[in-house]
């Protein structure tokens, strides 16, 4: 066995350590904010969240949801009880506000609920926006927030009374991935070009000598969400029988689809 394998091995076992004591008995589960975005990383955090409660507990989630699209009404219709779990990352705090509202919108509607955090990084830039924050969480009864690191750990400690677990990322639940192409010779500087990317880091390659890549793995193709939609609607008589009659199963396919298409095309790429 590698290194990187039992790596990846310790890892997911830190993971079950700190977030299986949080899983329902019962199996009865959302999971909310699908990462409906280009963003790689983020797919394979969703698709290694998946993968955790399938290996670890033959569990899948009774309802998901992205936040363009959530209906409380039919949460509570899937899911009547049950822990809410949602999407981790690195979108807790004010850079992402339209993800952290829509966080502190399902702490304030499910008071009666327990709700995880999975594993996410915290940056607040705002006093406004942790006051806030710090606001409608402390008044949650049953909230469980895990972070990705140890400064998000402290920070999150310090201002929130809520429990709060160091876990590491979820991607690392989907284990090691194969290489889908072989690799080419010329460096790839896989830089972001959005608003969490390094000040100048363009700059900081160009006395970079001989040939080389630069790219951000948040660029993909034009209309990519009709085109899974179609192919997911052409296989789920196979994939889920007469479970494609439910609507929340349909949709889980169809997140599941996509992010496994984003996850591909950022394996090929690095």
């Amino acid at each position: 066995m590698s290194n990187t394998v039992q790596i990846i091995e310790s890892l997911q076992q830190e993971i079950h350590r700190a977030l299986g004591p949080l899983v329902p008995a019962s199996g009865k589960f959302a999971l909310l904010d699908f990462p409906n975005h280009s963003n790689v990383g983020d797919s394979a955090i969703w698709l290694g969240e998946i993968e955790y409660f399938k290996n670890w507990h033959k569990m899948r989630p009774a309802f998901v949801s992205n936040f363009a699209r959530h209906s409380t009404q039919q949460l509570k219709k899937a899911l009547p009880e049950g822990t809410i779990f949602i999407h981790g990352g690195g979108n807790f705090g004010d850079l992402w506000t339209h993800h952290q509202d829509f966080r502190e919108k399902i702490l304030q509607e499910f008071p009666d609920r327990k709700v995880v955090q999975l594993p996410q990084s915290l940056h607040f830039e705002t006093a406004e926006r942790l006051k806030q924050a710090q606001s409608i969480i402390n008044a949650h009864p049953d909230f469980t927030l895990l972070v990705r690191d140890h400064k998000s750990h402290a920070f999150a400690r310090e201002h929130f009374n809520c429990t709060v677990i160091l876990c590491p990322d979820m991607a690392f639940a989907l284990g090691p991935q194969k290489t889908p192409v072989k690799a080419e010779d010329k460096p790839l500087f896989l830089l972001r070009m959005d608003k969490e990317r390094s000040h100048d880091s363009v700059g900081n390659i160009r006395d970079v000598k001989g040939d080389y890549r630069l790219e951000d793995w948040l660029d993909e193709e034009e209309n990519l969400n009709p085109k899974i939609l179609k192919q997911t609607l052409a296989v789920l008589p196979f994939q889920l029988g007469f479970r494609m009659l439910n609507r929340n199963a349909a949709r889980a396919a169809f997140y599941n689809r996509l992010a496994q298409h984003r996850v591909t095309r950022g394996l090929r790429q690095l």
